[in-house]
């Protein structure tokens, strides 16, 4: 069975979870109906998971009305469940004696969450030695089973220096896209410009949710850069002495958008730093900045770029484009 396929099988039953817990919490909204309806179109695969998920959430909701307190979960019978799958081990083995823990704030069962708030700055690690860095406002949502380590950013930026294991393949979901890994470090930062993947050691695959079998490796100095739509683009960085600098208080930028050093320096103040002319979006910068300082950092700015900063309403600084 291909590495591919198992990949491919993995994704359909980890979207198909997704599905059943969104249902669950209430009516779909007329959008998001359609776009369920489009996945299930698109493969038996994805209808088949969808089928699977919805009776294993069935068997799980039942548990949960016979036993009040602490009750056994027990995961459906192997046979159940495809092949390939078995192999990318989402949802696996049966997991006796442990105590029901119910549905996560993340929506995702047994899924282990790490969040940061403004500011703030967290290392942490992983059961299975990996250690992981959160820049501020940063969620992530982890979930190891026997076979796989699958880990979710859901906002922010995380630095992870993953511990090799090749029997149990480490993979980070950011947006649509799929971060595949056996032992390596690198950074994933998930932005207004999308979603920014760059290696610091050994070596990464990037790929679509919808593309597996189509990844593209990455070594060290080089980056990736995806939106949810579109290819992925693979850029040679040279220097990563800028990817991380935010875990000891600095914001380094190398020919990045003004969009993105805003949206990063937000996360480390209460203030709010904002960019009223969106045709600066796109301006150019390279420099590094003081995390936390969003007066500093917007004189700053007026002195790199053709902005000016202005306070506005309930003490925000607003970008201006400068008056020639």
């Amino acid at each position: 069975m291909s590495v591919v396929r198992n990949l491919r099988a993995a994704w359909a039953y980890r979207q198909a979870r997704r599905w059943v817990v969104r249902r669950a919490a209430g009516p779909l909204s007329s959008r998001d109906q359609r776009r369920l309806d489009a996945w299930l179109q698109r493969s038996e695969l994805n209808r088949q998971a969808l089928r699977y998920q919805q009776d294993l959430w069935t068997s799980l909701d039942s548990l949960a009305e016979q036993y009040s307190t602490a009750a056994v979960v027990t995961a459906a019978p192997v046979t159940r469940m495809p092949i390939a799958w078995s192999l990318a081990a989402v949802l696996l083995v049966a997991v006796l004696g442990v105590a029901w823990i119910g549905l996560q704030q993340s929506g995702r069962w047994g899924a282990t969450v790490y969040a940061t708030n403004t500011g703030e700055v967290r290392r942490v690690r992983l059961e299975d030695g990996t250690q992981v860095d959160l820049s501020p406002r940063t969620r992530l949502e982890v979930r190891f089973v026997a076979a796989s380590r699958d880990v979710v950013l859901r906002d922010g930026e995380a630095l992870f220096t993953v511990t090799r294991n090749p029997a149990r393949p480490f993979t980070v979901q950011a947006r649509s896209g799929l971060i595949r890994v056996l032992g390596t470090s690198f950074n994933v930062h998930e932005g207004p410009g999308g979603v920014t993947v760059s290696v610091l050691e050994g070596s990464v695959e990037v790929m679509r949710e919808q593309q597996p079998e189509i990844p593209l490796r990455l070594i060290p100095g080089q980056e990736a850069v995806y939106e949810d739509h579109g290819e992925i683009k693979r850029r040679a960085v040279g220097s990563m002495s800028h990817v991380g600098a935010w875990r000891v208080g600095l914001l380094e930028y190398r020919n990045e958008t003004l969009e993105r050093v805003v949206a990063d320096a937000n996360r480390y103040s209460e203030g709010r730093l904002v960019i009223v002319d969106e045709q600066l979006n796109g301006l150019k910068l390279t420099a590094v900045f003081e995390a936390g300082d969003l007066p500093k950092l917007a004189r700053s700015l007026e002195l790199i770029l053709p902005v000016e900063a202005k306070v506005g309403r309930g003490g925000r600084i607003e970008l201006v484009a400068r008056d020639e």
